[in-house]
């Protein structure tokens, strides 16, 4: 699936700036900026992508980039183990083995790695909050040694993310 994606925090970090001076050095908002680092942003202005190459001294090619990138990950082994158990919530710790299939420009990675999630559930209202997700030694080594640009490893991570959040609903509702 093709992805365009910003390289605006990878400009920054070459110019030395911050978001703050981009707010002061330019007429943009906080939140745009940030949105458009964080990859929160669904598309962006031409007015805004001016402003930025003109502050960047580049062209809408150096913020803007498109990649063909697929990525899944599969469930290999997992385990739960209760950390505490009140009155209506539980705390649990998932331990998740994955196999992840990382396909970016038509070059294949594949590789298995474990992660570590604590997490809250409610009994009563069906909800959840990760309280902290760990990827192991060797998932920060791979994205390291392949020497991905941080958008690539944003998208990366935002992916196991919504992939464990996904675990975690179907562990709760399996559950009730």
């Amino acid at each position: 699936m093709e992805k365009i994606f910003c390289t605006l925090n990878d400009k920054m970090v070459e110019k030395n700036l911050n978001i703050k001076k981009i707010q002061e050095s330019t007429s943009l908002s906080r939140t745009t900026i940030s949105n458009l680092i964080n990859h929160y942003s669904n598309g962006i202005q031409f007015d805004t992508l001016v402003i930025l190459c003109k502050l960047l001294n580049c062209k809408p090619g150096d913020l803007l980039v498109m990649h063909d990138i697929e990525l899944k990950f599969e469930e290999i082994d997992s385990s739960i183990m209760e950390l505490s158990n009140e009155e209506k919530t539980i705390e649990d710790l998932l331990d998740l083995t994955l196999n992840c299939l990382l396909m970016i420009d038509g070059k294949n990675h594949n590789f298995h790695f474990k992660i570590e999630c604590t997490f809250f559930h409610e009994f009563e209202i069906s909800s959840y909050k990760i309280i902290d997700l760990i990827p192991s030694i060797k998932f920060k080594h791979f994205l390291k040694n392949t020497n991905f640009p941080s958008y690539i490893e944003d998208y990366i991570h935002k992916e196991l993310k919504d992939f464990v959040r996904e675990w975690i609903e179907i562990y709760i509702n399996s559950t009730e």
